[in-house]
């Protein structure tokens, strides 16, 4: 990774407050905690700017619609890598894990 990239991990660390709402997260595939990302504000088509898609980053989430996937569990003492595998699961599967209903 070069110096101006990061991870999911990294950025999911940032939420809630840490990213801008108008900001949508790219992430490299497969989607994983270690995946290089980026958060970046995009046009109003919703495309992002060049350098993502050079990058080999794909569209995860928008930082407003992961931030209402975390309130599902922001009364948990949630771990770091439970809050990336929330995330990735739902934006795999537009959906929350059946492991969200058992607590």
């Amino acid at each position: 990774m070069s110096a101006n990239e990061t991870t999911l991990a990294a950025l999911v660390a940032l939420l809630p407050d840490g990213l801008d709402d108008r900001c949508c997260i790219f992430a490299a595939r497969p989607w994983r905690a270690g995946s290089a990302a980026a958060a970046v504000v995009v046009d109003e088509d919703f495309k992002p700017p060049a350098e993502i898609k050079e990058r080999g980053l794909d569209y995860f989430l928008e930082v407003a619609v992961a931030n209402e996937v975390l309130e599902a569990i922001a009364n948990w003492q949630a771990s770091p890598a439970d809050r990336c595998d929330l995330l990735i699961y739902y934006a795999e599967n537009d959906a929350y894990p059946a492991w969200i209903y058992k607590r």
